[in-house]
Parts: C-alpha cells; structure tokens; sequence
C-alpha cells in the first residue's frame, strides 16, 4: 500500500468523484463534518472511518444502521489496500492508487502500453499490425472473422451463464495464444467485481473461484486496473513487461512471471457487466494489437448473451413473482411492488384493515353440504377479491367464511381509508343482489406491523397488532347486512360518506371503550 491512496466513487449519486486520503481518521458519513458526506438516508451520520496502523489501512465500521461491506462482505473492521472496494449505502468507493503511470505515463523503451475505448474498437474493422505481409493480413482476418462468426452463432443461443463462459474461453484459447483467461463479474448485490471462472490452456476444464486463487492461478493484475477498465470502458494491451519502464519496479508481475497481459471489459448493449482478463507467463512471444481487437469484440459478444440470459431469469423471475403476488394484491399494487415502490419488509405504519363474515353460516353450511358450501364461498369470496382489488387493496386471508383485508400497504395510497369503505359498500350491495345470506363487515384504522411475516419454510405477507384486533371485534359486533367503523375510521371519511354513530362500546380484550359509527349504504 503507497503512503498515500486515493477513494474513487465507483457508484452512487457522486459517482466519478474522487477524494486524497492523506490524514487519519478519515472519516465517511452522512454529517456535514465527515472527510467524505454522502446525501443518502441509509448511511448513518458518522457511519465508517479509515486509519493508520503500523503501516497498514483499516476501515472501521462506526457502529452504523445498514453495517459497512468491503469487497462484498460485512465487516466491523479490516485491513484494505488497492483495488479493494467499500460499500457505504448505495455508494460504492473504490482503493485507488495516487500513480497512474500505467495509463498516462511514456514508456521510453517503445514498448508502449495500448489503451484505447473499447467502442471505438468495436466501430472500427478488424485491425492489423502494419508490418504483417498481405498474406499474413488475410489470414488473420479469415481467422478472426471465422472465430467471431462461430462464437456469435452458437453463444447467443445459449441460456446457462456457465455455459456462455465456457464458449468464451473456448474462443479465446483456440485463437488467441493466451496462457490463462479470467472472467469477472460485478456482483449485482455489492457492485464489486468478482473472479467467477478461470482457465488455463493446459487445463481441461475451467474452475468456478470464490477468490483469486485456485489450482496455482493467481490474478497479478492490479484490481484498481481492472476496475477501471471496467469503469471507463477502455481495452488494455500491455505488451512486454519486462521492457515497458512502466514495469519495472513491479514486484508481482516479475514474481509471476507475466510477459504480457490484455484486459478488456465485458461491454453488453446497456451496461459493462464485467471484465476478461488473459495473460502470457514465461515465454518468448507477446500479444499483438489484432489480438486486443479480436478480445475486445469476443467480450462483447460474450457481454450481450449474459444480458440476454439475464433479462429472460428476470422475466420468468418477475412472471412467478406476478402470479404469487396477485394472489393477495390488486394488478395496481402487484406493478407497484414489481418496480420496487412498495414495501413488503416488516415494519410498522398506519393502514386500513376490514374484516367481514357470513351470518349463521354454520346453520347454512348444515343445509347446504360440503359442495353446496364450497360452490357459495367461491361466490362470495369472488365478490370480495373484487371489490378489494378494485379499491387498491389486499387481500390479506381467507378463514372459513371469514375474510381480512388491507387497505395502504405494501403501496400507499393517499385515499386508502376511503378506499376501504368504498368496498365495504361494494360488498354489501353485491352480497344482498345475490339475496342468499348476509354478511357483517368492521373496519378499523391505525397503526399495524406488516410485512412477510413467518418462519424461515413459509412467510406470508399480513398485519399484525390492536388495530386488526379491533377490526375484527367490529365485524363481530356489526349488525347483519351493515359496516360498522373504528372512531379513527370515522374522522378520514366522515363528509365523503353518510354515518351514524353507535356510541362508545366494550370491545373484548380491550379494557377502555371504543367509539363505533355505522356507514349509511
């Protein structure tokens, strides 16, 4: 680690920006007198700090609500160094270096490192070195062109990932005499990159890491390199390390042994998912530019299949999740929580519950039997989802001739109270066209806690608390036929709807009375 580094926000509304760190406690928060301020609700006011230990970085997290992750994992403290990144809310910063020779730097020896913008590679024809013969120039580009319309035939037809990685490699090693492929991949969770597959050309197969190391490879590239030729979308030749300058005070690459490396970013149609990596150990030859071209463009092709596999995951994901979800929520809450709008986490907020249940229905169920009863529920809980979804609700449960309701969560509406009422008197006018039995209805409001609750093999989404309580205690005391209200109830609606009131009453488990007005149908 040099004496001094530097933190770049890889992601986050600050993104691009970048900060010295030169003294110590370094600190990160959202409180205006933070080294780093960060405008984000779900980074605590002094939320982590960076300080110096007998030469070595540590980050400590401060005891903040949503915890501090360094290289995706949740710590409290460690030791960081270059290329390591750290996660602050929805803000990921990356380790970076104060020298950035390798990108800006001449190399006095000729042996010049190649950095050019991935796009500008994949807009161009197939390059060729200007001192390659006429014949030589035709049959690298026969070579090349035959490999890429290999790969594009067969990899975008491919629905498994690991399946696309082993194509990848594949092309690579058969037409690029590279002596080990990396393939890395941002985490979608963390946003940090991550080695998924490796290979090397004396191997049989490629082997899924957890790290950098497996089976003797070692990735020796810097990951602040690698970062940034993902960050900015640029493909990276470094020729000859042992004599570009640039190299030569770099102790890992000569350890391990490194002739010549490329890098280039796995660059899809709507974003850079990743990075290949491939380089030459102890040999006599280096890659060439064609070589770069062809890396560049293969990346491409292996970026835009995983976007297509990753796109139809999501879609098969957000079909099943539709389907669960419709069950219990209405087609304007369902969308709503697909785009991330509504919540389905445990917490606690102020909702609308009513609860409704058939008159007599064990006499009715007596006379009607087993099929006759279950024919009328379906009836009547049809009636119900109706009116419950029309009115932007939730159908939280459905037990015996019993029904609950939610009306404000996951998504809230500002008009959910009304909107409760609303298909309270929905329901009841139905249920008396249908003229073969009555029902009674309560509805009640206040504060609840909601969410997927359960256990860790079965979650449902419900509300829990006094105010479901009471509601239910309403629907029980209701007259046949009527909707009888909660005094908060009330004060939303009253002025939209015509009341009554009934007056204070007993309500069982509850030791003060409760005010309760009937809703005039």
């Amino acid at each position: 680690m040099p004496d001094a580094f530097k933190l770049i926000i890889s992601d986050g509304k600050q993104k691009g920006t970048g900060y010295r760190v030169l003294t110590f406690p370094f600190r990160i928060g959202r409180a205006a007198d933070n080294d780093i301020t960060f405008e984000d609700k779900r980074v605590s006011r002094h939320h982590a700090e960076i300080s110096l230990d007998n030469g070595r970085y540590i980050v400590k997290d401060l005891q903040s609500q949503n915890g501090t992750w360094v290289n995706g994992a949740k710590i409290s403290s460690t030791i960081i160094k270059i290329g390591d990144t750290i996660a602050i809310g929805g803000n990921i910063l990356l380790v970076d270096s104060e020298e950035e020779s390798i990108f800006v730097d001449e190399d006095t020896s000729g042996f010049k490192t190649v950095i050019k913008p991935s796009k500008d590679i994949l807009k161009g024809a197939m390059e060729v070195e200007e001192e390659d013969s006429s014949i030589d120039i035709l049959k690298k580009r026969t070579a090349m062109l035959s490999a890429l319309y290999r790969i594009s035939r067969d990899i975008l037809r491919e629905s498994e990932i690991g399946t696309i990685l082993n194509m990848t490699a594949d092309t690579i090693l058969g037409n690029i005499k590279a002596e080990r492929v990396y393939i890395l991949m941002k985490d979608e969770k963390t946003g940090t990159l991550k080695t998924v597959f490796v290979r090397g050309a004396s191997d049989p197969v490629a082997a899924s890491l957890n790290g950098d190391e497996k089976g003797g490879h070692k990735l020796m590239l810097s990951r602040t390199v690698i970062n940034r030729v993902m960050d900015e979308g640029i493909s990276l030749l470094i020729a000859d390390t042992k004599r570009d300058s640039r190299f030569k005070e770099s102790e890992s690459i000569f350890l391990y042994g490194i002739r010549s490396a490329m890098c280039v970013p796995l660059l899809g149609t709507e974003s850079v998912v990743g990075t290949i990596y491939v380089d030459i150990l102890n040999a006599d030859r280096q890659f060439a530019h064609d070589e770069l071209y062809l890396l560049t463009t293969i990346g491409n092709l292996a970026a835009v299949s995983i976007e297509q596999v990753s796109l139809r995951d999501k879609i098969c994901s957000e079909s099943e999740a539709r389907q669960s979800l419709m069950r219990y929520h209405s087609p304007q809450v369902v969308e709503e929580i697909i785009k991330g709008k509504g919540d389905c986490d445990v917490n606690e907020r102020t909702i609308t519950v009513l609860f409704t249940d058939i008159k007599d229905f064990t006499q009715l169920s007596e006379k009607l039997g087993p099929m006759g009863t279950a024919k009328l529920l379906n009836e009547y809980f049809d009636i119900i989802t109706d009116a419950v979804f029309k009115y932007k609700g939730s159908i939280d449960k459905f037990i015996g001739d019993a029904a609950m309701a939610i009306f404000g969560a996951p998504f809230r509406d500002r008009d959910f109270t009304e909107m409760a009422v609303r298909a309270a008197i929905y329901i009841q006018k139905a249920i008396k066209e249908l003229n073969k039995f009555e029902i009674r209805i309560g509805i009640n409001t206040g504060p609840a806690v909601i969410g997927n609750i359960g256990s860790t093999k079965r979650v449902e989404y419900t509300a829990i608390g006094d105010t479901v309580n009471i509601a239910a205690r309403l629907e029980k005391m209701a007259v046949p036929g009527k909707i009888y209200i909660g005094e908060t109830t009330h004060e939303q609606i009253k002025g939209i709807f015509p009341t009554k009131p009934i007056g204070m009453q007993k309500v069982k488990g509850k030791t003060m009375e409760v005010g309760v007005y009937e809703v005039v149908i």
